[in-house]
């Protein structure tokens, strides 16, 4: 019966909503996600699964998205405290190079940075899960899909790349409730 919950929780795709989930949403999903999930009109495990896919992290044993994370170049980093992330970022803008991407969502600063107030800003969790929700639900209203949403975040011109992006979010998707059902 898992296995066949399972597959079939796979296979909606990202068309799934959250009250599909009942209370399990409640006991996976933290509450910021859920919070801001719902002011946007986005299944709360998807936008989780998001933040996972882009900064996963173990910290204590406890695996879960990192708020101080950075990728510059295809090299991904993640600091201990938030000023350490905010300062790496603020010598990366003064030496002209804003082709980052920032926070728990990893939100791109070049095409996103109008989403903030400043770089210390986009390290706010609240207002960076905040950010991803509005571009994906940005990208919803426009395409009619999740699935699509989710891929347009990662590489709004690039189907190949969009496509392992969607893949990877929905592995994690799973794995979020392989335990649950």
């Amino acid at each position: 019966m898992k296995l066949f919950a399972l597959a079939l929780l796979i296979s909606l795709q990202f068309s799934i909503c959250s009250y599909a989930y009942g209370s399990d949403v409640n006991s996976i999903v933290p509450s910021a996600y859920r919070q801001i999930a719902a002011e946007y009109s986005i299944p709360p495990a998807l936008l989780y699964s998001i933040a996972l896919t882009e900064s996963k992290n173990n910290y204590k044993g406890l695996t879960r998205p990192w708020p101080w994370t950075m990728n510059h170049r295809g090299n991904g980093m993640y600091f201990e405290t938030k000023a350490e992330a905010i300062s790496h970022a603020k010598k990366l803008i003064a030496d002209g190079d804003k082709n980052f991407d920032v926070c728990v969502m990893q939100i791109n600063w070049r095409w996103h940075n109008r989403r903030f107030s400043s770089i210390k800003d986009a390290f706010d969790p609240y207002k960076c899960i905040r950010a991803a929700a509005q571009i994906v639900a940005d990208y919803k209203k426009q395409y009619g899909s999740f699935e699509i949403a989710v891929g347009k975040y990662h590489s709004p011109g690039n189907k190949e790349l969009a496509h392992k992006y969607k893949e990877r979010v929905r592995r994690n998707l799973a794995l979020l409730f392989k335990d649950n059902f």
